[in-house]
């Protein structure tokens, strides 16, 4: 199977889970399923534009607007509603992320990683946010493209590609240190300098518009104080995410240890199959103890671990990029978001591909636990669940 057969055949499949959900789970309001929470602030942009004042509470000027250009640009040309058009930028953007994402990390590492990858895009139940109302495909997309133009030195596009992805979300603009990190330590020139400052332009675009407008350049950070109360490591919400998947359940956690250091001495004596089958079990019920901060974990504490592990496969930018991100989700108060921001951190991803690689067995046990998830996050989404 090709490359972009790979990517076609389960971004179908995973698309047509998520959407099934939406639709079973609102059929009289069907298009009312793909705008819920981000998508509401989304559609006010679109169709009547931003709003600001500054009294503490929430306006739509906190949301970059790449993604809600996009969507109204396809509402010109094409006479369809909101909810469609905004449902077809996001869907076609995660498709072309996906052909990037397979065919940057096929370059850097192998076809086997690449393929983890789109599958776990694909199969995490965070994939809900590249189907509906929300900017997470157009980030991939731009993002993705920036890394691996600036991977290749294809200076120009990595440059275009970093300022709309700093223009559709402001963690573009963590690409400025990670280029400008890999460009001084790798001596890259002038030209990758350039370019890793181009990752800035988004938010001084966007932040030179707002002092136009509402005469205030920083806006839309202002704004961030109606949903996140303070920046800075928020120890008591970190500490109860912590506690629920491992102080709370340490009697699962230790029974699992044992078992999995019965296994690491015994594994050799087994035969291949029964050795899968045990890391498979340990794997699953490792996320199954987690529970609903299951994503949380895989994806920005044992990710995390993982970027840097890998960081030689990665590369400087990649790595760099992916931590910050992992950092700024640490430090920017209350951990709303937290699963649905690092998912959209895409060398976190290839980071658990690579691991997966070498351990498929895990592998296969994050696929099938978090792809349960997913149909049961579309249908909490559709009923105006808060569920991420």
């Amino acid at each position: 199977m090709t490359g972009i057969s790979f990517v076609v055949l389960v971004w179908l499949a995973t698309r047509a889970v998520i959407f099934g959900a939406l639709l079973w789970s609102a059929p009289a309001h069907a298009p009312g399923a793909l705008t819920n929470w981000d998508g509401i602030w989304y559609e006010h942009v679109t169709t009547v534009g931003y709003e600001y004042v500054p009294d503490g509470r929430q306006h739509d000027v906190a949301f970059f607007p790449l993604y809600p250009l996009s969507v109204a640009a396809l509402m010109r040309v094409a006479p369809i509603p909101f909810a469609a058009a905004a449902a077809v930028v996001n869907n076609v953007a995660f498709f072309f992320a996906l052909l990037v994402i397979y065919d940057w990390l096929r370059r850097i590492c192998d076809v086997t990683v690449a393929r983890w990858c789109v599958a776990a895009l694909c199969v995490f139940p965070t994939t809900l946010f590249t189907v509906v109302a929300y900017s997470e495909g157009l980030f991939m997309l731009c993002s993705a493209a920036s890394l691996r133009a600036f991977d290749r030195g294809a200076y120009v596009t990595a440059a275009l590609t970093a300022a709309l992805g700093s223009a559709t979300r402001l963690f573009g603009a963590l690409l400025f240190p990670a280029f400008a990190l890999d460009a001084l330590l790798r001596r890259r020139g002038a030209g990758a300098l350039w370019c890793s400052a181009c990752a800035l332009a988004g938010p001084l675009a966007y932040g030179l518009y707002c002092a136009i407008r509402f005469g205030d350049p920083l806006a839309y950070v202002h704004v961030q104080g109606a949903w996140r109360a303070g920046l800075g490591f928020s120890f008591p919400d970190w500490e109860y995410v912590i506690a629920y998947g491992i102080t709370w359940m340490w009697p699962y956690q230790l029974a699992i240890v044992l078992v999995g250091t019965w296994w690491l001495r015994r594994r050799t004596f087994l035969a291949p199959p029964a050795a899968s089958v045990v890391a498979f079990a340990l794997g699953a019920a490792e996320l199954a103890v987690w529970g609903k901060e299951r994503l949380t974990f895989l994806l920005v504490f044992f990710g995390g671990g993982l970027v840097i592990r890998y960081r030689d496969r990665l590369g400087v930018a990649a790595t760099t990029y992916a931590l910050c991100g992992i950092g700024l989700i640490l430090f920017s108060g209350r951990p709303y978001s937290a699963e649905r921001l690092a998912y959209s951190i895409v060398p976190i991803a290839g980071a658990l591909a690579l691991f997966w690689k070498s351990f498929p067995a895990f592998g296969f046990a994050a696929l099938a636990v978090t792809a349960v998830d997913a149909p049961l996050y579309a249908i909490r989404f559709a009923r105006g669940i808060f569920v991420d």
